[in-house]
């Protein structure tokens, strides 16, 4: 039980500090939906919707790439919250306090990448229902597949909180690693299938693939396949798996080489 109030606080404590972090900064706020919007307009102007409704028989092309950018974007946020912040704690020393917590840090993190989530979505609920002529669907029917989205990105983003931690290792050990993350989350949105149909095999190994596809499926009135779904949580375990045990091992390195001291 003790465990469990303790899990309460700390999520009530992420949703607290995330609110009060975007209130007080108003103008990153606004400059940050302002970017959603861009990145969002950008994705279904420039996305090909015929090809959409060639591949899955289907006029809803359009809100087939909504559903593969909800997942991208929610994505990259678990991405950045997990190796910006492992980042960002080193840089300014307090990563070593930050590990004494009783919840592991890629726990913690996880949760605040979740958290972040939930505000992200406020912000594209306001952007896809003022852009509703891309999709002329019905409120109902985005409300569906905004909560759809959720729902499996909590799933998807466990496996791009994985890949941040592979980022936040680099980081301890380069110290200044560069865009390369960024770099990474631009050439995902372009050739897995945000944007694109589920048609290469390699697409698989993002972690968010068959999730849009699961989610596609039931948007067209699809059943989705058991396995297909026990497919898409191993994946995405496996991803977390290994960004665990990277950011374990260059943290041990960077505790017996002390350079916690010299970032």
């Amino acid at each position: 039980m003790k465990y469990i109030r303790d899990l309460i606080q700390l999520i009530n404590v992420e949703l607290y500090t995330d609110f009060k972090t975007r209130w007080k900064y108003k103008a990153e706020s606004i400059s940050d939906f302002v970017v959603l919007t861009g990145i969002y307009l950008a994705v279904m102007l420039l996305s090909s919707s015929s090809l959409m409704n060639d591949h899955y028989h289907t006029n809803y092309g359009s809100s087939l790439v909504l559903i593969g950018y909800l997942f991208w974007n929610t994505g990259v946020t678990a991405m950045d919250v997990s190796s910006q912040g492992i980042r960002g704690d080193a840089q300014i020393g307090i990563l070593e306090s930050t590990l004494q917590s009783k919840f592991s840090i890629w726990f913690t993190g996880l949760i605040r990448s979740w958290v972040t989530n939930v505000f992200m979505f406020a912000y594209l609920i306001v952007i896809i229902v003022i852009s509703n002529f891309f999709l002329s669907l019905s409120i109902k029917s985005i409300l569906f597949i905004i909560v759809s989205a959720f729902a499996f990105s909590l799933i998807s983003n466990v496996g791009m909180y994985g890949v941040g931690l592979l980022f936040g290792a680099m980081s301890l050990k380069f110290k200044r690693p560069g865009q390369w993350a960024t770099l990474l989350q631009a050439v995902v949105l372009f050739v897995s299938n945000v944007a694109l149909p589920y048609s290469h095999e390699y697409q698989i190994f993002f972690p968010f693939s068959l999730g849009i596809e699961i989610v596609r499926t039931i948007f067209l009135g699809g059943n989705v396949n058991l396995a297909v779904f026990g497919l898409f949580v191993l994946i995405n375990s496996a991803w977390l798996l290994v960004g665990v045990i990277i950011f374990k091992i260059a943290l041990i390195n960077e505790r017996k080489n002390g350079s916690f001291e010299l970032f």
